[in-house]
């Protein structure tokens, strides 16, 4: 049987299991080659890559293979394709959340005059003071941080150049690019031997994204920039700066008609990777493609370079509808995908996968897990029972933030009695408490009842529930 008609299969038979009617079948005629036998009285064992095999959770992640699809949540989702914010709501939301305090959102005009040395002396101490001891690095993540090379670090940052006032330039990122804490591409590990954790990567800038660039290093290889999610140091290479006038209208453009990117990764005209919720300003919509601007940086000033992209899978014009189901869909466009700290080794970490699906409907969220949980509305959980934490979930809805000390999960929906999220994780423990583990370091779909590792499951350790829009009565 081919594999689509097994999943159809197996999709309905957990809908009816999660309490999803269907559709009633015909009877079997009479004259029917193949007539209804009676079922065996011995159990069978399912025959790998049946219907009834895709019905079984897997022992790591409790979630069941029919599971690994957007449609399936879709389905069990009965307010899927209501829109959850009209326009005008969803710029006010965005408007809000740049207002509210510890979400670390700015709205980027408040540099539109110069800036205090003072301030851009904060910023840099607050989101990147130079490593001190206790780092690892090297090939192998097993070589000391020296004193020298901290030291170089420190002097790198140049804070004692930063002038009493300056004028902040305006520029945007020309490639996909690593801001981090540091003025640094040294990586930075805290414990021995362990290289799946970069500190000193911060997130993956996006292609086409505003900057206001503050202070350079000393080297002149790094740009301290402000962008509207975060700040940090990014090699000068990857911005281009512009007059302000420029800078607004291109903004604007980037709000107003663009191409968005909806696949993981795009790789166009054979050199340029483009990633999930990158926009690009667009210049014309042809039947067969859409020709945009893509920036370059000459000797540090913006140039903007005509591209053609192909219409087709992956990219669509203007932001996605913001319903649950864009959510879904665009996070199980990241299933599978590798995790990446920050945004290295070409992945995702736990927040970025939040904030992407978000990003494609036109909501930038906060940056990390701890500032997501801070948006306004969140709803704390440690004084709920497990039951009441359930009915809150099935009330936020699909694409509600299920937020854990130092993680973030993408709620998708319940069945049986069980909630499942979707998530980019170093791993999981098995929800049977046998301590089992699962090294996904990928994007994966579990129960909530799956474990961390402090042998408490995923509901229970979390400690806050984010919905993004209004709760459902």
């Amino acid at each position: 049987m081919k594999l689509r008609a097994l999943c159809a299969i197996a999709m309905a038979a957990l809908l009816c299991a999660c309490g999803v009617k269907q559709q009633a079948l015909p009877p079997k005629e009479a004259n029917s080659p193949h007539p209804a036998q009676e079922p065996p009285t011995v159990p069978q064992e399912p025959t790998p890559g049946s219907a009834e095999e895709l019905l079984i959770p897997d022992p790591l992640t409790g979630a069941s293979p029919a599971m690994n699809s957007a449609a399936f949540w879709i389905d069990l989702d009965k307010t899927a394709d209501e829109p959850r914010m009209t326009e005008e709501e969803r710029l006010a939301y965005r408007a809000a959340l740049c207002e509210a305090e510890d979400t670390g959102l700015a709205d980027l005009d408040r540099f539109a005059a110069d800036v205090t040395g003072a301030e851009i002396r904060r910023l840099i101490l607050l989101y990147g003071e130079a490593p001190d001891e206790g780092y690892f690095t090297g090939e192998a993540g097993d070589e000391p941080l020296g004193p020298e090379t901290r030291r170089e670090i420190r002097e790198n940052t140049a804070l004692e150049a930063v002038p009493d006032r300056a004028l902040p330039r305006y520029g945007f990122a020309v490639r996909s690019a690593i801001l981090r804490a540091w003025p640094s591409a040294i990586p930075l590990y805290r414990t021995a031997g362990d290289t799946r954790i970069d500190r000193g990567a911060e997130t993956r800038v996006k292609l086409w994204t505003p900057l206001v660039a503050l202070h350079t290093s000393a080297d002149g290889g790094w740009i301290f920039a402000r962008a509207e999610d975060y700040a940090g140091w990014l090699p000068a290479e990857a911005v281009a700066c512009c007059a302000k006038e420029e800078w607004d209208e291109l903004r604007l453009r980037l709000e107003e008609d663009f191409v968005l990117v909806t696949a993981a990764r795009l790789i166009a005209e054979g050199e340029h990777t483009l990633y999930m919720a990158e926009k690009l300003p667009l210049e014309e919509e042809k039947e067969t493609g859409f020709t945009v601007l893509f920036p370059e940086s000459e000797n540090g000033d913006l140039a903007l370079h005509p591209m053609t992209l192909r219409k087709g899978e992956g990219l669509h014009r203007g932001y996605l509808p913001f319903t649950g189901r864009s959510l879904l869909e665009q996070a199980f466009r990241l299933l599978g995908e590798p995790y990446g700290w920050g945004g290295t080794k070409d992945g995702w970490d736990c927040s970025a996968l939040c904030q992407d699906c978000y990003l494609t409907v036109g909501v930038m969220l906060p940056r990390n897990s701890g500032a997501q949980a801070r948006i306004p509305g969140a709803l704390p959980l440690e004084d709920l029972t497990a039951e009441e934490r359930l009915r809150l979930l099935e009330r936020a809805g699909p694409g509600a933030l299920l937020t854990l000390p130092g993680h973030q999960t993408l709620y998708l929906g319940s069945c049986k009695g069980d909630a499942f999220v979707i998530q980019a994780t170093l791993g999981v423990y098995a929800p049977d408490g046998s301590g089992t583990y699962d090294p996904a370091e990928a994007v994966i779909v579990t129960s909530t009842l799956a474990r961390r590792d402090n042998d408490r499951t995923i509901l229970d350790n979390a400690h806050t529930l984010v919905p993004v829009g209004p709760l459902a009565p």
